[in-house]
């Protein structure tokens, strides 16, 4: 294999194991509003998204999706699988930091979650992903 065929494939494993949580996650986010588990997005913003259960909720299912992401990058990286999970749990836990600090600094959106949220988010972006690759490694 070449070494710009593998690069791409590198690329495209991490870009995959990354793409693939936030579809998920969103999607159920989706599924659970328009089911009426959780409240719409308008009422989040007017009421904020304090209800612990449904915040656990939230959290276990963007875990799960996290470990698959993990997993999938492992499955699909062309070598060391495990160098390729590690930057996608780096990538993931910068993003995840980034985009919360965002969110907390946009007045319509700065007090919809618990702060214990977000930060729950960022630390648990990397084992999420290190636990989806282990998974896979271990097989």
């Amino acid at each position: 294999m070449t070494g710009r065929k593998q690069l791409r494939r590198s690329i495209l494993a991490i870009a995959t194991g990354f793409v693939l949580p936030l579809v998920l996650s969103r999607s159920a986010d989706i599924l659970l509003e328009s089911t009426g588990v959780f409240p719409t997005v308008a009422e989040q913003r007017a009421n904020g998204f304090d209800v612990l259960w449904m915040n656990i909720l939230a959290l276990g299912y963007r875990m799960a999706f996290g470990a698959l992401g993990g997993y999938v990058t492992a499955a699909t990286a062309p070598n060391r699988p495990a160098r390729h999970v590690h930057l996608l749990a780096i990538i993931t836990t910068a993003v995840a930091a980034v985009s919360n600090i965002a969110v907390a600094t946009i007045p319509a959106t700065a007090n919809v979650l618990p702060p214990w949220f977000a930060v729950a988010l960022v630390l648990l972006a990397y084992p999420s992903a290190w636990l989806g690759g282990r998974w896979h490694l271990s097989k």
